[in-house]
């Protein structure tokens, strides 16, 4: 996703590179999140459920329109 000014992040580029290096330094952070979907925001799981399009709404009507959305299956648990 282009930044807006050249040579510049966007707070949505940040957020998500924040979000990708602490899911790698935490596999297990979604274990309880087993067969949902799961909607991240820099380190916070802000909604999740079964059905990616409920996910997705429930993530806007608390505020983060661009969540990086993960669907997350028994096989993906990680017991640490």
């Amino acid at each position: 996703m282009p930044s807006t000014i050249p040579g510049r992040r966007s707070a949505v580029e940040d957020a998500f590179d924040d979000t990708i290096w602490w899911l790698a330094d935490n596999p297990g952070a979604l274990n309880a999140y087993q067969n949902e979907w799961v909607a991240v925001v820099g380190r916070k799981v802000v909604a999740h459920g079964p059905s990616v399009n409920d996910v997705v709404r429930a993530a806007a009507r608390r505020g983060h329109a661009d969540p990086l959305l993960v669907p997350v299956s028994a096989a993906d648990a990680v017991f640490v």
